[in-house]
């Protein structure tokens, strides 16, 4: 086993203890001095965790870079996977806001158009938030070991987006094939691919270039593939 899946557990765990401590999000709270101090501690891990890797980024690291004890760090933050899951959760926020925003169907004639419009709302909003999607494809890879990604499965669950989707579908105007095509399904397909795509695109941290061959028109590309397949001839 990979020292990535030996962090699973730890990950499920925090996971469940950042989601039900309600007064870990409620900086507000604190003393502006606190405040201040957090804001230099996660910027500083959210930069070594995009320039070497979370699972190569230790406390002292964070530590040293934010010019910081470690005692002190160990004041806002049990460990660094609870720095990497703040981080996860603010970039999480940041899409979501820019994923549900502006999505305009008034110059569609036909409920293909509209699919086309929506999922390139998709991709334009991970191309436009690249280091978000980069940390959140990384972070995904370190918790879980696997290339489902938290992004695309709580966008799923997102009711706005997949009612939307869903919603669509449903109205048969003759422009798509929907017949063995569930939308739910088609969703986080073309959208863990583009979100591999885009990391793979832009990621200079701690697998330095990757495939630098790629480039938006093979995200185009991708989405002209998937049209075409729900595409009623």
């Amino acid at each position: 086993m990979s020292k990535l899946c030996e962090n699973y557990d730890t990950i499920q765990m925090i996971n469940t203890q950042v989601n039900n401590r309600s007064d870990f999000y409620m900086i507000l709270k604190e003393s502006p001095t606190r405040i201040r101090n957090r804001k230099k501690i996660v910027d500083v891990a959210e930069q070594l965790f995009l320039e070497k890797g979370i699972g190569h980024t230790t406390m002292i690291d964070i530590a040293e870079k934010a010019q910081v004890g470690r005692k002190t760090i160990y004041n806002y933050f049990d460990s660094k996977e609870f720095i990497a899951k703040y981080v996860f959760d603010l970039y999480m926020e940041k899409i979501f806001y820019t994923l549900k925003s502006n999505i305009d169907f008034s110059g569609c004639k036909t409920n293909f158009e509209k699919v086309r419009v929506l999922f390139e709302h998709f991709l334009l909003t991970l191309l436009k938030l690249k280091k978000e999607t980069i940390y959140t494809v990384h972070y995904d890879y370190y918790s879980h070991c696997q290339a489902n990604s938290n992004f695309v499965l709580n966008t799923i669950a997102d009711a706005d987006f997949s009612d939307i989707l869903v919603q669509i579908f449903s109205e048969d105007d003759g422009s798509i094939d929907s017949k063995g095509k569930d939308p739910l399904v088609l969703l986080p397909i073309i959208g863990q691919s583009f979100m591999t795509f885009v990391s793979r695109m832009f990621f200079k941290g701690y697998k330095r270039e990757l495939d630098s061959g790629i480039n938006e028109q093979h995200l185009y590309d991708f989405l002209d593939i998937i049209m075409d397949g729900i595409k009623k001839v």
